[in-house]
């Protein structure tokens, strides 16, 4: 799981089989059997990352999940990331955000959920399944 503080991006990281990657502007969360995929989807999000990614990255993970050269099926990854006074939400697959109260699945999308939220409405997690949701343990340096 990785969360992100309402005045900027601060990742918190507790205990599971999946990638939590910090990059300027966003976090992404992933989990695939295969390390290709997510050191492809790594790549997309350094590509992608600054001061208000959101939307540029939303726009190449779209392109790179409906290409010929997407990901398999079993890569599921979510990001949030900095978009002007918005976050840009991407989820694809069996992946959940929390946005102050606002509860957000990529399990709830034929085939990625794309969404834009106020910057303002709090806490932002993301979790992939059989992460245990909890306050955060100690503050952990992802620079």
């Amino acid at each position: 799981m990785a969360g992100v503080g309402a005045s900027g991006f601060r990742a918190v990281v507790l205990a599971g089989d999946g990638v939590v990657a910090r990059f300027p502007g966003l976090v992404c969360v992933a989990r695939c059997p295969d390390p290709e995929p997510v050191a492809r989807l790594l790549e997309v999000c350094a590509a992608a990352a600054g001061d208000e990614p959101g939307r540029v990255l939303a726009r190449r993970l779209a392109a790179w999940l409906a290409g010929v050269d997407g990901p398999p099926a079993d890569l599921v990854f979510g990001t949030i990331a900095a978009a002007g006074a918005s976050r840009a939400v991407f989820l694809s697959g069996d992946v959940e955000a929390r946005l102050g109260d606002l509860g957000l699945s990529g399990a709830d999308s034929a085939a990625w959920l794309d969404r834009l939220v106020p910057a303002g409405t709090g806490e932002a997690r993301l979790a992939l399944p059989g992460v245990a949701d909890g306050p955060p343990p100690a503050l952990l340096d992802l620079r």
